[in-house]
């Protein structure tokens, strides 16, 4: 049952589940019970945001502010998940809230190892993200969020 925009009722969610979701709603994120989803680049303003990743300003895009209201609406949340830009964003809400976090296809350089980050192999966006849990792909799509184990 969907509450508004962004809040889903009544039903547990694998991650791959909850990110389509989010995908699907006009606000790119979806709560679900103590689990916010954070879908990746899906407008122009996305595309323009591209550029404060690699320099630290995630803080300053228009999914972060987005994911901030929403996620101070919802203090049951404990959990966050992300997919490609929604993971930086994920990432760095989680870090400053003391949150649990799920990234995929993470658009960051890091070779610390780190069991909640996850790639697909052949993935040119998440190519420098050495530290996540890297599979095969289970598409032709190598950046899709689905297929991780």
């Amino acid at each position: 049952m969907v509450l508004d925009d962004h809040q889903y009722d009544g039903h547990h969610y694998t991650d791959q589940q909850g990110t389509e979701i989010a995908y699907s709603l006009p606000s790119r994120v979806m709560v679900a019970g103590n689990t916010m989803y954070i879908a990746g680049t899906s407008f122009a303003s996305d595309v323009a945001d591209w550029p404060k990743i690699p320099r630290g300003q995630i803080r300053n895009s228009n999914r972060w502010h987005t994911a901030t209201s929403i996620l101070d609406k919802h203090p049951e949340v404990t959990r966050l998940v992300g997919h490609s830009l929604g993971a930086t964003v994920a990432e760095a809400l989680a870090a400053d809230r003391g949150l649990q976090r799920d990234l995929y296809n993470n658009p960051k350089v890091s070779w610390k190892a780190d069991k909640h980050s996850h790639r697909h192999y052949f993935d040119p966006i998440s190519m420098f993200d050495r530290g996540s849990q890297s599979n095969m792909p289970s598409s032709w799509n190598p950046h899709a969020y689905d297929g991780h184990r």
